[in-house]
């Protein structure tokens, strides 16, 4: 599944192909994993199963950012003798996208520890500005022929930077918009928007299921399923996270819940469900929100 995307037109916007991505991308050797682990594969093999979306959470540490789940740092191996930096990810989906030019990866960034959002957004920038045309910066969906071989910016920075470098040329999907509260609504998702980098002015829409203080039953009745079978807009951005945690309950059993009830249920070829962010991914569920472009 590692070069799926080329059976596509290149007409097609990003936002109207159904992907899957994971959730906490990083983390899989972390401390506390009980609690705190979300995957069990590192990025490469994650890419070459078909994932093309990455949850990439950041701390600035001295002049480089590392990659964190919340406090917890992320590490290359089980003994933890090195954390992972942008700049190994980086590499990672570099290599990926020259074997297999075909393919896009929408690379989701955020803050998740330290202090400051704009050192930390700032030291982004500086870390990607030598790999500039690998990246695809605007502020606006692409379609696949813009999108081929290229790293999405999907911005979660705050967005209180106003300085003239930081524009919808550079500034990526500004998806500033979405905060960290777990977005717990009556409604089994939220309507949030794509804004201007410098203005308030909404540009495209962002509809959001990240319903992730919840246990696994209700994610799934509540928040996940109702989500698949709503029917979206054309050009909206539609993000479903199978994401589900309590404190007696890990990201892992969560996960063998949810995609089992996933696995069970059959799913309408050529109908929008988005993208489908997941904990602990299988071959089976990954392949079966792929073959539903087809």
């Amino acid at each position: 599944m590692n070069n799926w995307l080329k059976n596509l037109s290149d007409d097609t916007f990003i936002s109207d192909i159904n992907l899957a991505g994971t959730h906490n991308s990083c983390a899989y050797f972390v401390n506390f994993r009980y609690i705190t682990q979300c995957q069990n594969k590192p990025i490469k093999e994650q890419l070459n199963m078909g994932i093309r979306f990455l949850d990439i959470r950041l701390e600035k540490d001295g002049n480089t950012l590392k990659a964190v789940h919340s406090i917890m740092d992320c590490y290359k191996d089980k003994k933890k003798n090195s954390v992972i930096l942008l700049t190994d990810i980086l590499a990672d989906c570099e290599s990926f996208l020259k074997e297999n030019p075909s393919e896009f990866i929408i690379v989701s960034v955020k803050k998740d520890d330290g202090k400051s959002d704009n050192d930390t957004s700032d030291e982004f920038f500086k870390e990607i500005s030598e790999s500039s045309e690998l990246w695809y910066l605007k502020n606006s969906i692409p379609r696949l022929s813009e999108a081929r071989g290229k790293l999405i910016l999907f911005n979660r920075f705050a967005d209180n930077k106003k300085s003239e470098f930081y524009n919808d040329s550079c500034w990526g999907l500004n998806a500033c918009e979405w905060d960290h509260s777990g977005i717990v609504t009556d409604s089994s998702y939220s309507i949030l928007n794509f804004r201007e980098t410098n203005s308030d002015k909404t540009t495209e829409t962002l509809v959001l299921q990240d319903k992730y203080k919840m246990d696994s039953k209700p994610k799934w009745e509540k928040a996940i399923l109702p989500a698949l079978n709503s029917d979206f807009s054309k050009k909206d951005v539609v993000l479903n996270f199978f994401s589900a945690a309590k404190v007696y309950r890990s990201p892992k059993s969560a996960s063998k819940y949810i995609l089992k009830k996933f696995n069970d249920i059959p799913l309408q070829k050529n109908k929008k469900i988005g993208w489908i962010i997941l904990d602990y991914p299988t071959e089976e569920a990954v392949k079966k929100i792929i073959y539903t472009n087809f």
